[in-house]
């Protein structure tokens, strides 16, 4: 659990884990939030966590962040992914005004990929929560936008066979290489 609450400097503490740290990479500016300071991910900005995150392909998880859109093109907004090995992880986007997650074995067929039908109002806070019951499949995934269960599209929609980890870390405001 990552607040970017701190006023200065590259590094932000995992609240849950005060010990654990994530380090910010590119320009490191902040904003008022929500409830206190933000992290402003505009650009190249991303925070890598290290090794949290990682989930399997029939565990149960929840991912969720808080995040201002201020245009429908977007990025990641969170993201366990190996783009060379075949995008194995997970991932949470915001991508043309939706929110996309996909959860990946082996791409694509061995993942699946749902998208919200509705929009995501700009410059407006919102929090995204996606919750997985472990059953490797798209039904399993759930998204929920302000506290609301969404509709989505399942985009791909094939059974997730094999493992879902990888050493890849997990970033906030990036995928691995690709977004």
């Amino acid at each position: 659990h990552f607040r970017f609450d701190e006023q200065d400097g590259n590094k932000v503490v995992d609240a849950v884990n005060s010990g654990r740290s994530g380090t910010i990479h590119g320009p490191a500016s902040r904003e008022a939030g929500e409830t206190d300071t933000a992290l402003n991910f505009g650009g190249s900005t991303y925070v890598d966590a290290g090794q949290v995150g990682a989930f399997n392909s029939d565990d149960q998880f929840s991912l969720a962040a808080r995040f201002r859109p201020t245009v429908h093109s977007g990025g990641a907004i969170l993201s366990k992914m190996d783009d060379g090995n075949a995008f194995r992880g997970y991932d949470l986007l915001y991508v043309n005004g939706r929110i996309e997650c996909h959860v990946v074995s082996h791409w694509p067929d061995k993942a699946f990929k749902v998208v919200t039908k509705a929009p995501v109002s700009l410059n407006e806070w919102h929090h995204v929560t996606v919750t997985y019951d472990g059953t490797r499949q798209a039904t399993g995934l759930q998204v929920f936008l302000d506290g609301k269960l969404q509709n989505v599209e399942v985009a791909t929609n094939n059974k997730l066979e094999g493992p879902l980890t990888t050493d890849k870390p997990f970033h906030i405001g990036k995928r691995n290489a690709s977004i």
